[in-house]
């Protein structure tokens, strides 16, 4: 997502900057002062002072055009072709994310009499990241931190809200000198500044001179060698731009005794002397000289030339909306992809370098017009693919990966490999574009698709946090959790957008970025950047290949290469692998915090991903030989799409009630719905008819828990009773629901009760009593202050699990708006209610009061909050449930639960999908530490005992405070960004946000539940958090009964509790199982699996393509946090 949404602002009022700083080169005589009292005139005017823009160029909003730094001449230069409206800021990506210093000469006859004064008229500032301001006359200079601007409307030539502002500053007699004077104007931090006129004022009688006719901007040596005609020998260039205000005219400049004449055009050209190559740093000096006169002489250090290659990997980015609703962009990255296939036959004769070429970021468009494709279009689309010129990547879309679950991750690559195998290409390289960060388990994943190579092409620096900062063209290996296997990891230098924010113009790109790298320590002479050139949903740039054949017709080194994604890796691994770093750890990404804005869509795909698996198992467990792959297909590509990055409209924020917006997230919601309605439909497809009940336990543990059925399939009675007719202790809920204990169900097995009527057996120790609930194992009492869990006790460990001393209790409600923690919000007074006494399962229901309302339901930020809490007899779990119903707000807030266990000492461990990461110690270096997306379950223990916290529906966590408050849009730099977090036995479940400023949602509105447990423990066991965690999310299923018998005992049993099984189902192509075994201990264990009862004595490695790999067995060595996939034939 390129575009920028700011907020607007509301008055167009002038504002005068008094300038109180002292100068920064204090020992020279007073620079800038107030003089006199002096009348002082105008001596020079850029633009004029009308509050418009209209003499400037690219006034009034074509920004995005914006292409050279603002240059003026007084006396010589056209304010309407020179002096752009507009200045960017280092923060601005659209403009290369650099500093943009604006140069204005003039000359005097003599230094003035007194004091002048330089007025610097502004329209308006960037709103959220106004720059601070360096301005130097000659050798003079000073800054000034601009106040933010009215937003974004005035980009564009909207005036109304915009926030003007004059900078007046006096400069002191003394910073002038007779001749040529430069005043250079830079915004060294921050964003964009938008001009109405620049103006110098000066005592009467001061007289200017004419600027000369050519002047020398510059002189530098590049990082580029172009054979010489004559020779044949290398030579280094050494660039002079300069600035012609005459007639074409002929220079002369002249180098350790070599001298090259060449023309100057009027207006500024750059003119390359030709060095010869040097091995070591020297020093020189070019001289330029006009009509025999030496208009310049300036240093040069000359350092060895590297032999560049640089890769250029087209592409365009694929956002599922956001520019376009998403059919149409479906239809655009078609149009791209037939544009791409022309353009590679019109260069099939170029040079090999120059042919073109185009990168399928993500598979999302081709899948969709391949799956609708006649035989002929479908036939062009792989003839171009095996021709290596059209290039597959791995996944289906840019995900957040931080969302998926482990099943939704390893499915990110299957259309993909799907469409490479048709083609018959090899498929090793994948792409994520603009999204910041990526989880470690992605490592896995890849590997497990048989993935070699990384490419990160993130957003340039939106919400990015330090990730782009910290990795960019730092190439490195990245290890997986298990350390058994690693993908070399490449982020691109600017992100995917690098090109559109240069404007294309590469050759003068190069010389600052290769100088960087070499600067740097950069140990390689390879480089791979994006191409990406007409915003999200691009074209192909047509002009690419005529430019790289140009330029290496014209230069040895460096060698540009229109390449696939895997050509840069190919080279760089075949030259420097032993060079290439290796790293672990979690690269917590940043963007996930959106999903918040949507919690209860987020709730409802979560939930599918568990339930797509648990089905998966039943019709394992059932053997049934009518396995729909196709169906489950469709509906992981779905929540995968849900997870993907698009979430709405670049206007979401601005324009909500739009159209175009609401249109975009109805589609968006969709890929959350159609999963959530597809699991369930596989559920129903895998069940029985009969009025008995059949419990599933689709874990590869045994499980004592409740199983609930629902009211309508237990109308007939209360008395429930297994197979051989014993009562098994059941109870009904206030929900209508009938709560059974199902103890000891083995791993993927069932078990079959009848319901009749009666009284249910009353067994158990559960009970609730006004605001204390306890089962003989916990006992957890509220607050009715806050509806908090106050204390919470569990049986053989030590005092109160709550921490008093923490600002959040157990399940405590906050809510803040905008970003001042001080001001946050508690939910206030609640009325505690028994709505479960026990004695097998006992809840308390807390209804909160609304603020300054005792007795009338609400919250700040929401109509009502309901919070429950459930003990079951026998069980060590607390369940709790939390339904808020959200009131729609479109100022910046955030909804927070809070959860403080005193624990001291704690470590914290977070299951995130396909790892176990603890905050710092398991993160990589510009990882997110402000919030973090998990997966089932999070720890805090010390060496003795702790606490286990899981989450069914909201993944975003906060540790140790409220430090998820930065909305709108952040810069890269922005303080604010955590950069080291401190374990803690505190931390927050962010629910719900509308923190972002475009993409994601402006509100919410309605009721969403938020799930957790709790288990007190002991000494941690990461294998017992994860089966904890998982139970959680997938409980035992309860099903009507189907009508023959049910399969006697375990389909799967693995022989060590520290390996669990991630997902068993039949195989796509129905002729075997999948089991993918889970390394849950962190160990590496050697299991055996009994199979139907029977040892199982080989199975078949696989992988995600669920092809049969080696056989294996009957002992199979799982690493510790590893995963390995086995294919057990039917036969």
């Amino acid at each position: 997502m390129t575009a920028f949404w700011m907020r607007r602002a509301r008055r167009n009022t002038f504002v005068r900057g008094a300038l109180l700083l002292l100068p920064l080169f204090v020992v020279l005589p007073r620079p800038f002062a107030f003089g006199a009292d002096t009348e002082l005139k105008t001596l020079w005017e850029v633009g004029q002072a009308d509050g418009k823009n209209a003499e400037l160029a690219l006034a009034p909003g074509n920004y995005n055009q914006f292409s050279e730094d603002g240059f003026y001449a007084v006396g010589r230069s056209d304010s309407r072709k020179s002096w752009p409206y507009i200045q960017p800021g280092p923060s601005d990506g659209w403009a290369g994310g650099r500093a943009h210093p604006a140069q204005i000469l003039f000359g005097l006859q003599q230094v003035p009499t007194a004091d002048c004064r330089l007025e610097i008229r502004l329209l308006d500032t960037q709103s959220s990241i106004p720059p601070r301001v360096q301005v130097k006359i000659n050798e003079f200079s000073q800054e000034l931190q601009l106040p933010p601007g009215g937003g974004d409307a005035s980009l564009s030539g909207q005036f109304g809200q915009n926030k003007p502002f004059v900078w007046s500053i006096p400069v002191a007699a003394s910073a002038l000198k007779a001749g040529v004077n430069r005043i250079t104007i830079t915004s060294v931090s921050g964003s964009w500044i938008l001009y109405d006129s620049v103006s110098f004022e000066a005592p009467a009688g001061t007289q200017t001179a004419p600027v000369d006719p050519i002047w020398v901007d510059s002189v530098e040596a590049q990082p580029f060698l172009v054979k010489d005609a004559a020779s044949g020998a290398l030579r280094q260039t050494v660039a002079a731009r300069i600035r012609n205000f005459g007639p074409t005219t002929q220079v002369t400049m002249r180098m350790n005794g070599r001298a090259q004449t060449a023309p100057v055009a009027p207006g500024l050209s750059q003119i390359n002397f030709l060095s010869a190559e040097v091995k070591q740093e020297t020093s020189a000096r070019l001289a330029v000289e006009v009509g025999g006169q030496q208009v310049a002489d300036a240093p040069v250090t000359l350092r060895p030339v590297r032999h560049w290659t640089v890769y250029l990997l087209p592409h365009s980015h694929v956002d599922i909306g956001y520019t376009q609703l998403q059919e149409d962009v479906r239809k655009k990255q078609i149009a791209n992809v037939r544009e791409a296939m022309a353009l590679i036959k019109r260069t099939a004769n170029y040079p090999t370098d120059a042919q073109f070429k185009w990168n399928l970021e993500v598979l999302w468009p081709m899948d969709g017009y391949l799956k609708s494709a006649t035989p002929a279009e479908r036939g062009e689309v792989l003839d171009a693919l095996r021709s290596g010129k059209l290039l597959v990547n791995a996944y289906y879309g840019n995900l957040l990966t931080g969302l998926t679950s482990p099943e939704e991750l390893i499915r990110a690559f299957d259309p993909s490999l799907r469409v490479a195998a048709q083609a018959g290409v090899k498929l090793d390289t994948g792409m994520q574009d603009d999204t910041p960060g990526q989880t470690w388990g992605n490592v896995t994943a890849l590997s497990q698709a048989g993935i070699k190579y990384l490419k990160l092409g993130p957003n340039n620096g939106d919400r990015t946090g330090t990730s782009l900062i910290t990795w960019r063209d730092k190439p490195f290996y990245w290890q997986s959790p298990s350390g058994k296997e690693k993908v070399l990891t490449w982020m691109s230098f600017g992100g995917y957008a690098f090109a559109l924010n240069i404007n294309k113009k590469i050759g003068s790109f190069l010389p600052g970025y290769l100088d960087g790298l070499q600067a740097s320590k950069y140990p390689y002479d390879i480089s791979a950047l994006h191409w990406c050139v007409n915003g999200d949903n691009g074209s192909p740039d047509e002009d690419l290949p005529d430019m790289v054949r140009d330029w290496n017709a014209t230069h040895a080194f460096p060698r540009l290469v229109i390449a696939g994604a895997r050509e840069p890796f190919v080279a760089l691994e075949k030259r420097f692998a032993g060079k290439i770093p290796t790293y672990r750890g979690d690269f917590t990404p940043y963007w996930e915090d959106g999903a918040a804005s949507t919690a209860q869509e987020t709730a409802l795909k979560r939930d599918a991903t568990h339930r797509l698996v648990q089905a998966g198992a039943l019709w394992a467990m059932q053997s049934r030989p009518d396995f729909p792959a196709a169906r489950f297909r469709t509906a992981w590509e779905d929540a995968l799409l849900y997870s993907e990055h698009t979430w709405g409209a670049a206007n979401s924020v601005s324009e909500p009630d739009a159209e175009f917006v609401k249109n975009q997230w109805a589609y968006k919601r969709n890929f959350a719905v159609r999963a959530d309605a597809e699991s369930k439909s596989l559920f129903a497809a895998a069940s029985g008819t009969s009025a008995q009940i059949d419990v599933f336990n689709t874990s590869s543990w045994p499980r004592t828990e409740l199983a609930l059925i629902a009211a309508a399939q237990s109308q007939i009675g209360d008395k429930v009773r297994d197979a051989v007719g014993r009562a098994v202790p059941s109870q009904r809920l206030s929900s209508g629901e009938l709560a059974i204990l199902v103890r000891d169900l083995a791993p993927f097995s069932a078990r079959r009760f009848s319901i009749s009527p009666g009284i249910a057996a009353s067994i158990g120790g559960a009970s609730a009593k006004e605001n204390t609930i306890s089962n003989g194992l916990i006992t957890a009492r509220i607050d009715p202050q806050n509806g908090a869990i106050a204390e919470l006790r569990m049986k053989g460990l030590p005092g109160n699990l709550v921490d008093a001393q923490s600002k959040t209790a157990v399940n405590d409600y906050f809510y803040l708006r905008d970003t001042d923690v001080s001001k946050v919000e508690r939910s206030g007074a609640a009325t505690v209610t028994v709505e479960d006494a026990g004695p097998l399962v006992a809840t308390l229901r807390i209804e909160s009061s609304a603020p300054g309302a005792p007795g009338a339901p609400g919250a700040p930020g929401a109509r009502n909050l309901t919070r429950r809490v459930r003990l079951t007899s026998g069980v060590a779990q607390l369940d709790l449930s939390d339904t808020i119903d959200k009131t729609a707000i479109r100022e910046k807030e955030g909804v927070h639960i809070g959860f403080g266990f005193n624990v001291p000492g704690a470590v914290m461990r977070m299951d995130m999908p396909l790892s176990v990461v603890r905050p710092e110690a398991d993160q990589l270096p510009g990882a997110n530490r402000n919030w973090y997306p998990v997966q089932n379950w999070v720890d805090v223990s010390n060496a003795n005992y702790g606490v286990t916290w899981a989450t069914v529906d909201a993944p975003l966590v906060e540790v140790g405070g409220l430090t998820a408050n930065i909305p709108g849009f952040v810069t890269q730099t922005d303080p604010r960004w955590i950069q080291k977090t401190a374990s803690s036995a505190t931390f927050y479940s962010w629910v719900m946000n509308n923190h972002w400023h475009t993409n994601y949602k402006a509100d919410q509105e309605g009721p969403v539940t938020f799930r957790y447990a709790i288990a007190p423990h002991g000494l941690f066991a990461p294998d017992a958090a994860a089966r904890f965690g998982q139970s959680v999310s997938r409980p035992l299923v309860a099903l009507p009964a189907s009508s023959g018998p049910l399969p006697q005992g375990s389909l799967l049993q693995i022989s060590s509790p520290g390996v669990t099984v991630s997902e068993l189902k039949p195989s796509d192509d129905g002729q075997a199982w999948i089991v993918r075994l889970w390394g849950a201990s962190g160990r590496s264990e050697n299991v055996r699996l009994t199979w139907k009862g029977r040892p199982l004595a080989s199975a078949q490695r696989s992988d995600s393509s669920e092809k049969a790999g080696a056989l294996i067995g009957p002992v199979i060595a799982v690493p510790g946090y590893g995963l390995v996939t086995l294919r057990i034939p039917r036969s």
